[in-house]
């Protein structure tokens, strides 16, 4: 194609929605479009998230981001926390992300 991007069609591909990490690939039988071999030759465009929704939002989450909101309306006048002035986690507030944690992206 010259360089220009391509879209390729969601039927060539598989890709694992509840792996951690996620990944996509090529079924046997099916091949990749021929990429140059330039950093960034192949983009990736994902959607993530819970919906369209605050209510959609798992509630350990909107707790959790409610209490950091709080803490930092309450503590507004420059009290300082740790290190730089930055608000220090919570073993709640860990808590909380931690129970809707599903794994880790490098």
């Amino acid at each position: 194609m010259g360089g220009a991007l391509l879209t390729i069609d969601p039927s060539v591909y598989t890709y694992t929605a509840g792996a951690v990490p996620g990944r996509v690939w090529v079924p046997y039988g099916s091949f990749w479009p021929l990429a140059l071999p330039f950093e960034d030759a192949v983009q990736i465009t994902y959607t993530c998230g819970y919906g369209d929704t605050a209510d959609e939002v798992p509630m350990p989450i909107r707790l959790a981001m409610r209490s950091l909101i709080a803490a930092n309306y309450t503590y507004r006048s420059g009290i300082i926390f740790g290190q730089g002035g930055q608000f220090l986690s919570t073993p709640m507030y860990d808590a909380l992300l931690n129970s809707e944690r599903t794994g880790e992206y490098r």
